[in-house]
């Protein structure tokens, strides 16, 4: 289970209407604050400062469109490439990633995530669920592994010497800065072209994301099965409560059947019985 997902942001930067439409939909019957919109803000400003740019590419090679060139450079893609050739076998498939660090003032780490092997089709796949499940799991190792280590050297500085309450409140900020926290997102696949997902199917990939995440942690699941067996108890008893009935059909003609209701009040009882003829 993750641990630091509900203290990640996803800035979503998307224009499409009907997109748009469907998330708000969808995300608005819960306290979302994971995947956000903009839709006034198109591509990547000079102003934008975020932890990671997340980059869902169409192919699993560590090609960059000119656009992202223009922006982190070509020796980003070559570092890119190089680290896809040394530690994945010259290339990424879909459900995996790359978290690439950057000397940047804007960015911290460009992260690499494609949703295709060489520009296929997003119909019928669940490629972008994947893609986003790869990348929010990357960030979570990271900073899971960021606290650990630091963890460790407050235990042996602890022997040493005592802290105050002070320091240890700049040392958590210092941590909450090392971590990622957000993300921006300036395309999305398989909403532009007629014969890919479409809005509807690109949002229900990422609500399945924030329910398996956020949405439904451990503790709901429990509740959820327990919500399940006393349904199948209560069931069960409004089966041995229901009136007792008797299916019976007759033939009017070739082929016509017809049923007739009638109800009793027993004064006895006081219960009503059904009774099918």
């Amino acid at each position: 289970m993750l641990t630091f997902f509900d203290k990640i942001t996803f800035t979503l930067r998307c224009n499409n209407e009907e997109f748009c439409e469907e998330f708000n939909k969808i995300f608005s019957t819960t306290e979302n604050k994971t995947f956000l919109i903009d839709q006034e803000n198109i591509g990547i400003s000079e102003e934008d400062k975020a932890d990671v740019f997340l980059h869902l590419a169409d192919n699993s090679f560590g090609f960059l469109p000119e656009e992202l060139i223009e922006k982190f450079g070509k020796e980003t893609q070559s570092k890119l490439q190089q680290e896809i050739i040394d530690n994945y076998y010259s290339e990424v498939i879909v459900g995996d990633c790359v978290l690439l660090p950057l000397e940047d003032k804007q960015f911290k780490f460009f992260l690499y995530a494609p949703v295709s092997r060489a520009r296929e089709s997003l119909a019928d796949t669940g490629n972008i669920f994947q893609s986003f499940r790869a990348s929010i799991v990357a960030i979570d190792k990271y900073n899971f592994a960021q606290l650990q280590t630091e963890d460790i050297n407050e235990k042996k500085n602890e022997k040493d010497q005592k802290k105050e309450q002070e320091k240890e409140k700049e040392k958590e900020k210092e941590k909450n800065q090392n971590c990622i926290n957000t993300i921006i997102v300036t395309a999305l696949p398989g909403l532009n072209k007629k014969k890919d997902l479409g809005s509807v199917l690109v949002v229900r990939q990422l609500w399945e994301i924030y329910k398996i995440f956020i949405g439904l942690p451990e503790i709901k699941l429990k509740q959820m099965r327990r919500k399940k067996e006393n349904n199948k108890e209560q069931n069960k008893k409004q089966k041995k409560n229901q009136p007792w009935k008797v299916p019976f059909a007759w033939s009017l003609g070739s082929a016509s059947y017809q049923e007739y209701m009638m109800t009793t009040d027993s004064p006895k009882t006081k219960t009503t019985k059904t009774y099918w003829y």
